[in-house]
């Protein structure tokens, strides 16, 4: 009652194989490249690379060719990618075997074995099948061993024998555009390091069954299906992975996936067939085989049948089989009953019921179940900003259960950035591609941002860039919009912690009694001596700083700035505004004779006890851009010959406390650069040199 499906009977590989053989020649350890050999009814490759024809000759199924020789051979014969080691030892680098054409009974990449005394090894570094076409009559198999005899001995280890006495390092199986009956890598006490089966990646291909192991021993499993079928994956009978099993189905289809071994509901002890004889009688049919760890990968354009559980996740008949099997514990010595199974599914399988022992809703602790996201859609498409604002995105999977996590990126991050909760920030005027990404699954979002409507802005026209006097200019709107902006926001500037809280009466007293509130940011020039000592001690940090993280040859304060927002009433001063809700972008022309390709400019703002560097962006146009929300003392400053460029905004030195009543300890100021450049300097009047003219904002505060 074992095994009687169509992918053929668990009956020991001395049946399989029984036939009439003449022992053809063996050849010493290295023989690799050594001649090929028939004696009908087996073929040996010796390990010289060999490929199977169609045959144009009658009677004969086959036409073997090889460098240097050919052989045609019959329907049912086996071919071998390795030597004839039942009489004496034989080890060989590598085996190959191409099929394109033909018929063959069998196929084997490596040795012929029996694994008796006078054969203490037959090994194969490297053994490779790719099979293109052609038909095989009975099976695809990785090792061949016909004897069991010593089954017990190699599972111990005793008296010399091993698994990896008889063995192949690595076993690499292509099957493309053939339907191949049954496929199996390590057979009767064998072992298999590295085994890769890829099934119809170029062309579809029909597996009946794949089962990695029959009694032998294995170290990682992978199997890909990219066409074609499977009708059953196996996985193992009585064998052991001791590394972890792989499943890729990218196309295709499968039926029944066996997360394990084999292991159907009638060879289950507590299924239907489960009180059988077989059981307490016939202990080499229960499908002990186990594996270590197991992942199974379906994506959306592949069908299966289930994922059903093998013998060691059923705790029922792992017990019974310790209890009926007590003398014979080494054979599931080291099963692991809770062996981590992983799953990443694009889509359920189409079993309705699933089985009762299937994985795909498990909620035991070592399955994991990860479903694959199909789609991903972004909403919305695109995004119009300006710079300094943000928007959120949201992106939706399908199907609603899938698990994977949304990942958010940006084409260009000195644009557009994304945080992981969708959320888009715009830095300065370009286009960037925001993506978001489940998996294989893809979505983008198109964002365009222009520079912000309250930009401070220079009016360019009106400065000589070939003067060291520059005459700035600004914009000569009225300031009302402003005004009106800010009666709107007084809620968010009264939540700004930097302003002074009397100012801020003032003016909301202002607006409720409906006086005319006029706006003006100004901007002085200062000296080195008309900044207090503390300020200049900050600047003088921030240098140092500089040339350290640069390796900046020179650092130089090129102008000292205060920077202020007066609020005035009926012509009557109400103070000042030190911060805003939002970041105001300032753009500064810098004259010719600055513009050096080996000068980095930035902009130290100190305000409160806070020293901050602020990096600057270069324009096109020959200006430089920053943002900043806070209005105190600033200095322009650059560096001569710096390696690198710090590009983020960094609070330098949060110690240093501002005291404008503390003196510099030793009177000495940064260098200002030559006399001849303090006025050209003054151009740089950072933000505007207002002078004497009220500035529209033209955007809201908050």
């Amino acid at each position: 009652m074992k095994k009687t499906s169509v992918f053929g009977v668990l009956a020991s590989a001395a049946l399989l194989f029984g036939m009439s053989v003449v022992p053809t020649t063996v050849y010493a350890e290295g023989n690799s490249g050594s001649a090929p050999t028939y004696s009908g009814n087996e073929f040996f490759a010796n390990g010289t690379p060999i490929t199977i024809e169609e045959s144009d000759e009658a009677g004969k199924s086959a036409l073997i060719t090889w460098d240097g020789g050919k052989q045609l051979i019959d329907a049912d014969d086996i071919v071998y990618g390795g030597s004839d080691s039942t009489e004496s030892d034989v080890n060989l680098p590598s085996t190959k075997i191409t099929m394109n054409g033909g018929t063959v009974r069998g196929i084997v990449a490596g040795n012929k074995m029996k694994n008796e005394k006078n054969c203490k090894t037959s090994k194969v570094t490297n053994a490779e099948v790719d099979i293109n076409g052609g038909t095989i009559t009975l099976g695809l198999w990785g090792t061949d061993n016909q004897n069991a005899a010593f089954g017990q001995a190699v599972i111990k280890e005793e008296n010399g024998y091993s698994y990896k006495n008889y063995a192949i390092d690595k076993l690499t199986m292509t099957i493309d555009g053939a339907e191949i009956n049954d496929l199996r890598g390590a057979t009767s006490y064998t072992y298999i390091g590295e085994m890769d089966v890829r099934i119809g990646e170029e062309q579809a291909a029909v597996l009946n069954n794949f089962i990695a192991g029959t009694n032998g021993k294995l170290g990682n499993v992978t199997l890909s299906l990219y066409d074609g079928e499977v009708k059953t994956l196996s996985s193992l009978y009585r064998a052991i992975i001791e590394g972890k099993l792989t499943y890729y189905l990218y196309g295709g289809k499968s039926g029944v996936i066996y997360a394990g071994s084999y292991y159907p509901d009638e060879e289950s002890y507590e299924g239907a067939g489960g009180a059988g004889s077989w059981w307490t009688t016939n202990f080499g049919n229960v499908d002990y085989g186990y594996a270590n760890a197991i992942e199974i990968n379906v994506e959306a354009g592949a069908a299966y049948q289930d994922i059903v559980s093998g013998f060691q996740y059923r705790s029922a008949d792992v017990a019974k089989f310790k209890a009926l099997y007590a003398d014979r514990l080494w054979a599931i010595e080291g099963l692991n009953e809770t062996a981590p199974v992983t799953l990443n599914l694009g889509q359920r399988p189409s079993a309705d019921p699933l089985d009762a022992h299937s994985l795909v809703d498990a909620s035991a602790a070592y399955v994991t179940t990860n479903w694959k996201a199909n789609t991903i859609s972004i909403d919305p498409l695109s995004l119009s900003l300006q710079v300094g604002e943000s928007a959120k995105i949201k992106a939706t999977v399908t199907p609603s259960y899938a698990t994977e996590a949304i990942s958010y990126s940006s084409s260009d991050p000195s644009v557009a950035t994304v945080a992981q909760d969708g959320t888009v920030t715009a830095k300065k005027a370009g286009k960037a591609i925001i993506s978001a990404t489940a998996g294989s699954a893809k979505a983008t979002c198109e964002v365009s941002v222009a520079e912000a409507e309250n930009e401070v802005v220079v009016d360019l026209p009106s400065v000589d860039q070939n003067s060291n006097e520059v005459e700035a200019g600004v914009s000569q709107e009225d300031s009302a919009a402003f005004t009106e902006t800010l009666k709107d926001t007084i809620e968010q500037i009264e939540s700004v912690k930097g302003n002074d809280e009397k100012v801020v009466a003032a003016i909301k007293a202002a607006m409720e009694a409906g006086d005319d509130i006029e706006t003006t940011l100004t901007v002085e020039k200062k000296t080195a001596e008309e900044v207090s000592a503390s300020d200049v001690k900050a600047v003088e940090a921030v240098l140092r700083d500089l040339i350290t993280k640069t390796e900046a040859k020179e650092a130089k304060v090129a102008q000292y700035l205060d920077l202020s927002i007066l609020v005035e009433a009926q012509g009557s001063a109400l103070g000042k505004l030190n911060q805003l809700s939002e970041k105001v972008t300032f753009t500064v022309a810098i004259p010719q004779q600055l513009q050096k390709e080996n000068y980095d400019f930035y902009i130290v703002r100190i305000h409160g006890n806070e020293v901050t560097r602020i990096p600057v962006v270069k324009n096109a146009d020959g200006t430089v851009s920053f943002q900043s929300d806070r209005f105190s003392t600033y200095a322009l400053v650059y560096t001569d010959g710096a390696k690198t460029t710090l590009d983020k905004e960094e609070v330098v030195n949060p110690s240093i406390i501002l005291d404008d009543t503390k003196p510099s300890e030793n009177g000495s100021t940064p260098n200002t650069g030559d006399a001849s450049q303090t006025e050209a300097y003054a151009a740089l009047l950072m933000l505007s040199l207002a002078l004497a003219g009220a500035l529209t904002l033209k955007k809201k505060l908050n």
